[in-house]
């Protein structure tokens, strides 16, 4: 889990370059090119799942 402070740019890329492993199956995502506005529209309750 990580926190994310939004500095309020919708369109800034937010994350860039960080990269996540699943610890079920190892598998590494890298976020490029998600922006703020998408992490508010995909969130739940003001938190976001990936």
């Amino acid at each position: 889990m990580m926190e994310y402070y939004p500095c309020g740019d919708e369109s800034s890329v937010a994350l860039q370059n960080i990269g996540m492993k699943c610890s079920r199956c190892k598998r590494v995502i890298i976020l490029k090119k998600y922006s703020e506005g998408m992490m508010k529209e995909h969130s739940e309750n003001g938190t976001l799942r990936i």
